[in-house]
């Protein structure tokens, strides 16, 4: 219907009819290119233009809209805080889009960068303003096999309940992977919280990685051939380790004692999955 207009005319018997004319767009031109405006009277209204005909800050557009010098242009976007530099790019970026995304990322970034140049100090106010509410997660939940956990603080747990001062706890975030190595074989490791068949580094890292626990060999039979072999009791007992390892830790972080590591992974539980802001399209940002 959108190539016809329908009207209904009289059919000459005291009736009326429906007449198909052509629509206007089989006639004449009906659309037009966007045109940016020759002028703005205030530098909100020049950034307005700016982000709908470049989808960014242009710094000389929108002086050429305000007749002011560029430099002028860029003090007073910052000043009013209708832009921002990023501390990666050095480049302004619009309020809005600068103040949404991962927000927590970007202001540990601006507060670094404000340390050593105080103009960053308006982007850490402005950004400390819409960072979500802290979140403490209760310690029950805060499960070993969470990979926001910082590595260094299950290595500190991992060393105390293992008596391996050496032992190294690592995260490989590329593989999503959890890593103990370094054990030397203390009787915590060995005889408490490991078995003959598999020891306590060794569970620890299979609850780190969540992954099954099951013990078998191979065997070499009387003709020579090999055969694999489950160990129903030793793969029962190496599983109730394994439970028994992530109650340990539970009961570790949940600890006031462990006060402070506590803190920390909440911290990085707020950095890694509290840390995001919507963008708002609505023109709120604009003063």
């Amino acid at each position: 219907r959108a190539l016809e207009n329908v009207s209904m005319v009289p059919d000459g018997k005291g009736k009326l009819k429906p007449e198909h004319t052509k629509s206007d767009i089989l006639n004449k031109r009906t659309m037009y290119p966007p045109q940016t405006p020759d002028s703005a009277e205030t530098i909100e209204e020049a950034v307005g233009i700016s982000i709908a005909s470049q989808s960014a800050i242009d710094v000389p557009l929108i002086s050429r809209l305000i007749k002011k010098e560029p430099e002028k242009v860029t003090e007073e976007l910052l000043q009013k805080r209708l832009a921002f530099i990023d501390p990666e790019t050095a480049e302004l970026v619009e309020s809005s889009y600068y103040l949404s995304g991962a927000v927590r990322a970007k202001l540990r970034k601006a507060e670094a960068a404000a340390e050593d140049d105080p103009r960053f100090e308006a982007n850490v106010e402005s950004l400390k303003a819409v960072v979500p509410e802290t979140v403490y997660p209760s310690p029950g939940t805060l499960y070993l096999k969470s990979t926001f956990i910082p590595d260094r603080i299950v290595q500190r747990w991992a060393r105390s309940l293992l008596n391996e001062d050496g032992l190294r706890v690592t995260y490989i975030e590329g593989a999503d992977r959890w890593r103990v190595t370094g054990a030397t074989g203390s009787v915590e490791n060995t005889s408490v919280y490991g078995i003959r068949e598999i020891s306590g580094d060794e569970i620890l890292e299979k609850a780190l990685n969540g992954s099954t626990i099951r013990i078998e060999r191979t065997v070499k039979q009387g003709d020579g051939s090999k055969v694999k072999v489950f160990f129903e009791k030793e793969t029962i007992r190496a599983n109730e380790i394994r439970e028994q390892i992530e109650g340990k830790w539970l009961s570790w972080i949940a600890a006031e004692s462990n006060r402070d590591a506590y803190v920390q992974v909440s911290e990085a539980f707020n950095q890694k999955h509290n840390g995001w802001v919507a963008q708002k399209f609505d023109g709120s940002d604009i003063p």
